[in-house]
This record gives structure tokens, sequence and C-alpha cells, in this order.
């Protein structure tokens, strides 16, 4: 088919972060979005990570233009608090690893086996800002943090509802975006099967070449129109619901962290996303060992006694909770015939590790590229299946990754995590959504595998800080048998250094602004 004309059916984050790159980069094509008023939009703050910044980049926007619009912050880490029910917190930073200069990732594990190391250390070995993380401070760049790339290592805290209006007034309309108010009524069909048109309620009718579905976890034309079946992961990721609240600041210099924290609690986990003028929380839970109104009474008596700092009961009483249903993940094609889908209509695994925009971006990049690749918009077979293809396997890479968490965490106080913890079996699927995982399983399970895990693999950070050693004592004395003094030598050597880093990095740290200063400078000066 040749695509001349675009509707876009959903507003919202991913509605017009697909308006704004196709008007951006296939200006000749005639786009349509139809936005529902009816539509709520969460708004409590959204998560993302580095790859945000190829998108950004790709349509000129630059921090100082959207940031303070979006109530934005930065991040440089996604941060775990108590996944082994003592409070111990690790650090998953962004950037590609550096490991002092010298060593690589097995070096430190091998360290941990003989002499021993703190779950929380690992990224002190590996990333030369992971004490700019941990104080909380922030520069552009530096030549005295080893590694650090300001555009590479940061990514942002957002209002996604808030970029969408961003997106919506200063970038698509003035660029030609039609804009329909309107909610789906009906849908026309070709005798293909292919969407003709689609009609609002309001009596507008619009035809389009392409439909692209941005209808959230309704998936109005990719799931119920066209049919596709949804692949569930819940066999292996459970949590399925969150209640989560916008709280008020105590203190911004040293509340407004460069990290998205994720704290468990007995049934899940707790989100923390610092903006610009609120917090955004949420408890992240499955209803198979929770009600939402045993979630929302638990949530609430951690946020008032056991946060820190905690919110004042009278405060909170005040706050408005949002209940929000998960399903967690893929309908089995994301484009068939004329409709593609974008964001939440195509899938989602859960907010751990903030892969929803992610995903968005991702697969309008794939979008993008499909419609350039021929002359005159020309799509065919080939490229359809390629797209599908292609987003299947990211939903299924991230989907094995972060059931990692759950299988390696150590938590087992309570029924939910005595079961995803010491009774779901993870490694028993043959499937290909938990491929990934399998691929965790195998790599670690043969020192002579860890040579592919990549400077930019956050494998290494996740299994050393949920406290998993996959390379024992044992296996490190048959690495290096009778030479074994050279490995007690390595591993002296590696405690040295990251001991050397750390002074030198808290002195350097004294000379920097806060994360909430830098802000304050350079983001929200006016």
């Amino acid at each position: 088919m040749k695509v001349k004309s675009i509707c876009i059916v959903g507003g919202g984050s991913s509605g017009w972060m697909t308006a704004a790159s196709l008007v951006k980069n296939c200006p000749d094509l005639s786009i349509t979005l139809v936005e529902s008023t009816d539509i709520p939009t969460i708004g409590v703050g959204e998560s993302t990570i580095g790859s945000i910044n190829a998108y950004l980049d790709d349509l000129g926007l630059k921090d100082e233009d959207w940031m303070s619009f979006c109530n934005a912050t930065y991040k440089t880490s996604i941060d775990f608090t108590d996944w082994d029910g003592k409070g111990t917190r690790v650090r998953y930073p962004f950037g590609n690893a550096t490991y002092l200069g010298k060593y690589y990732p097995i070096d430190w594990f091998i360290k941990k086996a003989l002499i021993g190391a703190t779950k929380d250390e690992y990224a002190d070995f590996a990333m030369g800002n992971a004490w700019m993380l941990r104080t909380n401070k922030l520069v552009k760049n530096s030549e005295r943090i080893p590694g650090w790339n300001f555009y590479n290592d940061t990514a942002y805290h957002m209002d996604a509802s808030l970029f969408g209006e961003y997106l919506k007034k200063e970038y698509c309309k003035p660029r030609g975006v039609k804009h329909v108010i309107g909610s789906v009524s009906s849908i026309s069909k070709k005798p293909d099967g292919s969407i003709k048109s689609i009609s609002t309620l309001e009596g507008v009718e619009i035809e389009a070449d392409l439909f692209v579905d941005c209808t959230g976890f309704a998936s109005i034309l990719l799931g119920k129109e066209m049919g596709v079946p949804f692949i569930s992961f819940k066999d292996k990721l459970i949590n399925d619901r969150a209640v989560a609240f916008r709280v008020p600041y105590t203190d911004k210099s040293v509340e407004m962290e460069t990290a998205t924290n994720a704290t468990t609690l007995c049934s899940g986990w707790v989100w923390n996303i610092p903006l610009w003028t609120r917090i955004g929380t949420g408890y992240v839970y499955s209803s198979r060992f929770l009600s939402e109104e045993e979630a929302e009474e638990e949530f609430r008596e951690y946020l008032t006694t056991e946060r820190v700092p905690p919110i004042p009961a009278g405060v909170l009483d005040e706050l408005k909770p949002l209940h929000v249903k998960i399903n967690p993940g893929i309908h089995e094609k994301g484009w068939v015939k004329n409709v593609c889908a974008v964001g939440l209509s195509n899938g989602f695994i859960e907010p751990l590790e903030s892969t929803g925009l992610m995903l968005t971006h991702d697969a309008i990049a794939h979008l993008i590229n499909i419609l350039q690749g021929r002359d005159e918009h020309l799509i065919n077979g080939y490229d359809i299946s390629t797209f599908n293809r292609r987003i299947r396997r990211s939903m299924q890479n991230f989907s094995g990754f972060i059931a990692s968490h759950f299988a390696l965490a150590e938590r087992s106080d309570s029924p939910y995590w005595k079961y995803v913890t010491e009774e779901l079996d993870y490694t028993d699927s043959d499937a290909e959504e938990w491929q990934y995982l399998r691929w965790v399983t195998d790599t670690l399970g043969s020192s002579s595998n860890w040579g592919e895990i990549g400077v930019d693999s956050g494998v290494p950070y996740i299994v050393a800080g949920m406290g998993y050693n996959p390379i024992t004592k044992r296996q490190v004395e048959q690495m290096y048998g009778p030479n074994i003094e050279e490995a007690y030598t390595l591993a002296e050597e590696v405690k040295g250094d990251i001991a050397s880093h750390k002074i030198n990095q808290l002195k350097y740290m004294e000379e920097l602004p806060t994360h909430y200063q830098y802000l304050k400078d350079n983001i929200y000066e006016s």
C-alpha cells in the first residue's frame, strides 16, 4: 500500500509523540489525530531511560525548550530499595560502564567470592558517576568523573500528559497536524478487512491509508476491531494493579533525586518519581494477594510512617488516590493490514525499569524507518512483518530482564514474596517471551560466557544488587588452579581502586550543586 494519509486514534503522550515524529520525518503526509476528551490522563509522573534522548534529538528539542513545561527533572539511575528485605538500596546507573578503567564485570564477582562485597558496591566499581548519584549532585560534563557523558547518561522524570500537551501545542499543530476532538463511534472496513474510515460521535468521518492505534489498554483498533490475540505475561509478571498519589515535597534539595527509586512492600513495590513541583509515587501490586482497599491502606501506612521523609497523615488525607489496572503482555502482532499500534495499545510489561515511554518511542522509530524505506511511502508485507518482529523482540527482551529482578530478589517474608521468589519457576517455559531470561541464566552460569556482557548491559547491576553471585569461590579456584593467588591479588586491587575512587569523587562532589540547584540555575531560572 502507498501511504499518503495517516490517522492517529488517541492522544496522550503516545499519540502526540507519534504525530510529532511523523510530521517531522514525513512532512508530505497528511496527518490527523483524533482525541477523545473522555479519556482521563494519569499524570502521576513518568520515568524514562536514556534512549529518550534520540527521540528528542530527532525532533530538535533542547532541555530548555520543554522541561519546564512538563515539570521535568533529570534522571541518571534506577534504584532498588529493600529487595533483600533488609533496607539495602542498590543503583543501576545510566551509561556505559568504565570498570575503573581497567577491569571487566567478572572481576568484581571474583572479588566478592574471595573477599566479600556489599550488594550496593557494584555501581561504585562499574560507573565513574556512582558517587554523583549517591550524593545527589549534577554537572553538565566533567573530565573529573570518569566516563561521564551528560547527553548519554541522563534521562528524565516528567509529567507525561504535559509532554503530550507540549508536543500538541508547540510542535504538532504549528506544523500542520490536524486535530479532531471526538470519540470513535463506528469503524468502516474495506472488503479485504483493512480499515477504510472511522467516525466519531460528533459526526466526523476520517479516511486514511494507515491508522495508528494509540488508545492505550483499550486497544480499540488493533485489539477490538482487528481482533489480534493478546499474549499475557501474567504467568511470570504477576503485578496487575497500582494505586498512586501526587505528594508534595518536604525538602526539594534532598528529595529531588536524580533516580527513580523502587522500594518493595509486602505485595509488590513502590515507585518514587521526583518532578519539579511534586513527587509521583505509586504502589504496584498483584490483585492475587491484595484488594484495592488493602493496597491503598498499606500504601498510606508506608507513606506516613516508613517513607523517608514521611508524608504527614493530614496532608495525605487531602490527596486523592488513583487506582490503575495494568495488563502485562503484548498483542501477537503490533501491525495488521493498515493498523499499527504504538504504546499501551500494543502491549506493556510493568512499570519497573521505566519501559513504558521507551517502548513507545521505539515503536515510533521503527514506523518512521518503514515509511522512509521506500519511495512514495510504499509499504508491503515484508515491512509489516519486520515491524512486528522488532517490536516483539524488544518486548521479549525487557519482559525477561524485568522478570529477573523478581527471580533474583531475596525477600520471602510475605505470601507475595514467597511466591515470586520461591514458588514461581522462571525457567520452565520455552515461550519466546522469556528467551532473554534464559539468556541471562545461561550467560551467568558459565564464566566463559561473561564476555557477552557489554558495557551497557544492566544484567550485572541487577544480579549484584539482588545479592546473587554466579561466580562462586569454587569456580574461581577451578578457573585459576595453581595460580589462585593471582585471583586474590586481583580481588585486593579491585577493593583498593574502589576505595580510592570513592575518596577522590567525594572530595570533588563538594564542589558540585545539588540536582535541585542545577535545575534551578539551568532550567527553571526564570
